[in-house]
This record gives C-alpha cells, sequence and structure tokens, in this order.
C-alpha cells in the first residue's frame, strides 16, 4: 500500500450510541472547582458534566487490545511485544528511523500492529476519531453530583495511613451521554475490531475513569446506530453531498455480526 493509496478517501463511518453509567463516574478535572473537594470531575464552562472524548477512546482501544488478542490472524503489540508492532521498540535501527522519517506506509503498514494501525501510534496516524460525550439531554441526570470519601492505604501494610483521607467528586449512577464516534477507510477486519468492542460495551462490560477497584466507572451503551457513505459509488457519495449525514447508508446489525463471525471462524478454520 502507498501512502497516496492509505490518504484517499474510500469510505466513512459514523457510529452513534447512548452511552448509560451504572454506577457513580469520577474522570478529573483539575483542581478549580467551586465544588470543595480534592478531585472534582471534569466540567463544560456552564458547569456540566461530560466525558472526554480521550478518556473514551483509551478505553475503547484497550478493551479491543484484549478481545483481539484472543482472535487469530490479529496482531496486538500491547506495547510490549517489540517483535509484533514497531510502537513499543526502543532501539531501531537506521534503515527503520529512515524509512519512519520518510513515512515510507507499506513498511509502516507491514510492521504495525493490527491496534496500533487502525487507533494511530507514533508512525501512523488515527483511522478512527472520539467526540467529547455530553449529556443527552436536560433530563440525561439528576441535576447534582455527589462527593464520595477515600482513604490512603499503605501497600506494604495494607492498612489505612493515618490522616490520609482524601475526597472526590462524581457523577452519580444514571446519567446519558451521547456518543459519537469517526471513523475513515476501515477495512472489513477493522470494521469487525470496532464492532466487537461495541457488543462488549452493549453487554455491560464497560469501565471508564479512576477509583474504578471501588466500584465506580461502569456502563453500558444502548441504541447503537452505525451508517456509511461509500466514496467509490457515485450514488452513495452524491447522497451524502446533497443530505449529509442522513444521506449516509444505514450498517445493519446482521451486517457487522456477520463480519465479526468470519473474523473469529478464521481461528476455527486453521485450528481445525
Amino acid at each position: 500500500m502507498s501512502e497516496i493509496d492509505r490518504n484517499i478517501l474510500k469510505n466513512k463511518f459514523l457510529i452513534e450510541a447512548t452511552v448509560v453509567l451504572d454506577s457513580a463516574l469520577h474522570i478529573g478535572g483539575g483542581k478549580q472547582s467551586f465544588i470543595d473537594t480534592d478531585s472534582p470531575i471534569v466540567k463544560t464552562p456552564d458547569g456540566l458534566p461530560y466525558i472526554p472524548g480521550s478518556s473514551f477512546k483509551g478505553v475503547f482501544r484497550a478493551t479491543t487490545e484484549r478481545l483481539a488478542s484472543i482472535i487469530d490472524g490479529i496482531k496486538v503489540c500491547f506495547l510490549v511485544d517489540e517483535s509484533v508492532c514497531l510502537t513499543p521498540r526502543r532501539n531501531l535501527s537506521e534503515v527503520e528511523k529512515e524509512k519512519i522519517r520518510r513515512g515510507d506506509i507499506e513498511f509502516l503498514e507491514k510492521n504495525l500492529c493490527d491496534i496500533c494501525k487502525l487507533f494511530g501510534s507514533p508512525y501512523l496516524a488515527s483511522k478512527i476519531f472520539f467526540k467529547d460525550l455530553y449529556l443527552e439531554d436536560e433530563y440525561s441526570w439528576a441535576g447534582i453530583t455527589e462527593i464520595r470519601d477515600g482513604v490512603v492505604i499503605d501497600r506494604d501494610s495494607e492498612r489505612a495511613r493515618n490522616r490520609l483521607k482524601y475526597n472526590f467528586e462524581v457523577i452519580p449512577a444514571g446519567a446519558r451521554f451521547k456518543l459519537r464516534i469517526e471513523a475513515e477507510n476501515l477495512s472489513d477486519k477493522e470494521l469487525a475490531l470496532v464492532g466487537i468492542t461495541l457488543k462488549e460495551f452493549e453487554n455491560g462490560f464497560g469501565k471508564l475513569g479512576g477509583n474504578k477497584t471501588r466500584g465506580t466507572g461502569n456502563f453500558h451503551i444502548e441504541n447503537i446506530t452505525m451508517r456509511k457513505v461509500d466514496f467509490t459509488d457515485k450514488t452513495s457519495f452524491l447522497a451524502y453531498i446533497d443530505k449529509g449525514t442522513n444521506g449516509m447508508n444505514k450498517v445493519s446489525v446482521e451486517t457487522i455480526e456477520n463480519l465479526i463471525y468470519s473474523l473469529i471462524e478464521n481461528k476455527e478454520e486453521k485450528n481445525a
């Protein structure tokens, strides 16, 4: 694959869903806050809680890595296995450095794992983009936040350290946020990987934010929709130009599930 081939816009996907908090959520927003707490949550200038797209992308990528690692034929580096991917390598040869400097797409496509090619690495841009998640509407949350207490634990004695108590702000369970994901030039394999993670979150196995070991950050997603525009198809392209996202073709659940089954079945066929 040449650099020109990768940069040509062939398709675009729009994924939308609702993120529902199954437990309280804490995503730190710095120290400046009108709330008397050691760790306030991140908020908009209007004082409303939101979930940064970068935070959700991190959880989405980490979940995709874990699920993809059990599928035969998918390369996953986990940022530790230098034999699988360029990203974790520290001792690059001069030839490799020169190819990276030149932006040799063929070299990068061959030497990066599937996760780094989808979500990005220091050497190649991401194909998938996450918007900040704002409240679905004014009724999406209770209108208040909570303050929870915590204590600092001494890892050696496994006991609470004397006089080292702190507190942190959380969004209560039940709050609903709008999820919007955009992706470009996805292959069927990459679309299947995205689909697997969406199914994992739909089934309620999502964890987000800080203090997750204390019961916070559990969520699930619902009302998932996926639409696509195929820029290589004139009719699809014109519909997108005329109607914007409303002109994009809906991708059915069955289509995604078939791609997922095909991806997983490759392992069964090879091991048969």
